[in-house]
């Protein structure tokens, strides 16, 4: 089927789609527009609702082109979703659109008589006047209390039978309200460059600002702080959080939108105004959800200056400085590997601050900005770790023990924040580095993740400073610390002097360090505890620092007599069971299962020295 018009129309300046689609109807002398539609569905066999003509912008909108004889881009300039396309404002749900009514619309009487025809602005949430007549714009029919359609405008007649054109109308008085209207419709349709203030720099921050205000006065001010218009006063309940244009009557959003305009264009002045005459006036939760909720949910933003000024009214009004002034949550955008529990430690000095019962708390952003200047370039404990190729346990000993400088931490229960600076990492490497030899003595040595091992992790932070302090030979591994090798003896010595000066302050050695001392498990010294060896004992958990000296004194075990003479264990184990040297302890005396010498063992292989 081919539709054929008598009559091609050409769209007038601001109409929207669902308008020339009608009036294209009612100029080929259609009594209903509707017929259109029953044309278009005939000949494409598919139905178009009347609600969804202004939001057409897929194959349905080709297809009304064709049936016109209109140019594709001609015809999506008249509809909604390209308009909020050109203003870059986001189009999430066609029928919840906060900016633009879904399929009603609002008019001028006079317009109308003027040129029968339904401009897009009227549809727009932020029209309230017709700045060409200074007269309020009508939301409903006065006599059935109806919404208007854009099909509506060019029949003039709402569906009761009531004229829109002979509609009685209220003027504006409030000059101011006449240029906000001129600047909104501006800026919808003529999409004109606009700057409102330091920060709003263009449409889509201005709509966005508009609608967070409008959403937030009516719940945080009481109804006779929020100003009226002409007599108009705000009366409505608020319902929280809900689609403004959707639960208020126009007369109550125009003083919302109204409000919230005026606010952006006195900035920072009516702000700080709005939020001490919310403080002054709680008589909810609500505003306490404004100051913990919905401030904070504008960091990262266009609306962040929103935020930001209200941290800079709490320095002006609540703390009397002139001190810059950032938040906690602020604070997250600015140090990379942020976490509250270091900020909220003794390396910042908070500024506690009350609010009506809501205690908040600033810092000084040049403080702040000091240690991002030090610590931004940073990383993690686990990144460390990576780098250095050790352990967790040992990466934590090396960075609790302060080996390397300048970190920042803090600990909550049994977890702790690191920051690490990248620079002290570096230069802890660097020094390592450089204590390394070329070549190794000794025969027998260890990775240094082995002696962590052997030692255990918890002495892990001696070696490194040994090792740092030059009294270890070590050949350093660039890849990976882990990997760097040491030799044997010198991590025994090096961990047990440490040992023995520990337990001579605490008085007594756990089994824990008995075992790498003696060399032995930890089930022969508790055999050794049980036959007395150790003398008079209580414990099998640890041995007296005075009992370790007595046992000391009369005894060496198989690795204690390998470290002394440098004999290797095999050779011992070989000597004593060619009765070159003799033990007192051992299996073959069903006597525990390992072996234990006399102290004078050391003449029969002719050392003359025990080096304790």
């Amino acid at each position: 089927m081919i539709i054929l018009f008598l009559i091609y129309v050409q769209p007038y300046e601001n109409e929207s789609l669902a308008s020339f689609i009608f009036r294209t109807a009612k100029e080929n002398f259609m009594e209903e527009p509707l017929w259109f539609l029953s044309l278009f569905t005939e000949r494409y066999k598919h139905k178009l609702c009347e609600s969804s003509l202004n939001w057409l912008d897929d194959i349905s909108l080709s297809e009304i082109c064709e049936i016109l004889k209109m140019n594709i881009q001609d015809a999506e300039r008249m509809t909604f979703p390209n308009l909020l396309k050109q203003l870059h404002l986001p189009l999430k749900n066609k029928v919840k659109c906060p900016w633009i009514m879904y399929h009603t619309t609002k008019f001028c009487p006079f317009c109308i008589v003027e040129k029968q025809y339904h401009r897009i602005a009227w549809s727009l949430t932020y029209s309230h006047c017709c700045p060409k007549h200074n007269v309020f714009l009508i939301e409903k029919c006065v006599k059935c209390n109806k919404h208007i359609t854009p099909r509506r405008i060019i029949l003039d007649q709402c569906g009761c039978g009531a004229t829109l054109s002979t509609f009685s109308v209220n003027y504006v008085e409030d000059l101011s309200l006449i240029e906000y209207q001129k600047i909104i419709n501006n800026l919808f349709i003529k999409k004109e460059s606009f700057h409102l203030n330091k920060w709003i720099t263009n449409h889509r921050m201005l709509f966005k600002s508009l609608e967070f205000f409008a959403t937030w006065i009516p719940q945080i001010l009481p109804k006779h702080e929020i100003p009226s218009i002409q007599n108009i006063a705000f009366s409505e309940n608020v319902i929280a959080r809900t689609r403004l244009k959707k639960e208020k009557s126009d007369q109550q959003a125009l003083i919302l939108y109204t409000y919230a305009y005026k606010l952006l264009y006195d900035w920072p002045n009516s702000y700080h105004n709005l939020i001490r005459t919310a403080e002054s006036n709680v008589e909810d939760n609500n505003f306490s959800i404004f100051i913990k909720t919905a401030l904070p949910n504008l960091l990262q933003t266009e609306l962040y200056p929103i935020f930001k000024e209200f941290i800079n009214y709490l320095g002006i009004y609540k703390l009397q400085t002139e001190y810059s002034l950032i938040s906690l949550e602020e604070i997250s955008q600015l140090i990379k590997h942020f976490n509250k529990d270091i900020v909220e430690s003794n390396y910042f000095h908070p500024l506690p601050v009350n609010l009506k019962d809501i205690n908040l708390t600033v810092y000084k952003q040049k403080e702040i900005e000091n240690w991002c200047n030090f610590y931004n370039e940073s990383i993690t404990k686990e990144e460390a770790r990576s780098i250095l190729g050790t352990s967790s346990k040992v990466t934590y000993q090396i960075l609790s023990n302060n080996l390397i400088q300048d970190i920042a931490h803090k600990k909550n229960g049994s977890m702790t924040s690191w920051i690490i600076p990248i620079h002290a990492l570096e230069n802890f490497i660097k020094e390592l580095k450089k204590q390394s030899v070329r070549t190794l003595e000794q025969k027998e040595i260890r990775t240094l993740n082995k002696a962590f091992e052997w030692i255990g992790y918890t002495n892990s932070h001696h070696l490194i400073r040994a090792m740092l302090e030059g009294k270890i030979k070590y050949i350093f591994n660039e890849k990976n610390l882990g990997n760097s090798v040491l030799p044997v003896h010198d991590i025994y010595t090096v961990i047990r002097n440490i040992m023995l000066k520990n337990a001579e302050i605490t008085g007594e050695l756990p089994i824990s360090n008995l075992t790498f001392l003696l060399g032995v498990k930890k089930s022969d010294i508790e055999h050794w505890i049980k036959t007395k060896r150790f003398g008079e004992n209580k414990s099998l958990n640890a041995v007296t620092f005075e009992n370790f000296h007595l046992f000391k004194k009369q005894y060496l075990t198989t690795y204690q007599l390998s470290h002394i003479t440098g004999l290797s264990i095999s050779q011992i184990i070989k000597k004593n069971y060619t009765g070159k040297i003799h033990s007192i302890s051992g299996p073959k005396f069903n006597d525990g299962n390992k072996i234990l010498f006399p102290i004078n063992v050391l003449k029969d292989l002719q050392v003359n020295k025990y080096h304790s």
